[in-house]
């Protein structure tokens, strides 16, 4: 192998339809149902900027524990899809 080609932010390929896929199963895993269109609108800031567009305060702090594996499995999901 010569090279590695990274597309980290989507500049090649566009990327945002699986990572709003993701959030909404990641969404949906902790009881909460986002639209795709509203996620969609949301994809460019970090999770730190858009959680707290869709989580109150105290729904971040009931899951902030269960968050990361609920993440993986969605990412897992939607990229399978």
């Amino acid at each position: 192998m010569r090279a590695v080609l990274l597309d980290v932010d989507g500049t090649l390929v566009e990327s945002n339809h699986y990572h709003v896929l993701a959030w909404q199963a990641a969404f949906r895993a902790i009881g909460k149902e986002i639209g795709y269109a509203e996620l969609h609108a949301q994809m460019g800031k970090g999770a730190d900027q858009r959680l707290p567009v869709f989580c109150t305060a105290e729904e971040l702090r009931c899951t902030a524990k269960r968050w990361p594996s609920c993440t993986r499995r969605s990412i897992s999901s939607a990229t399978s899809s």
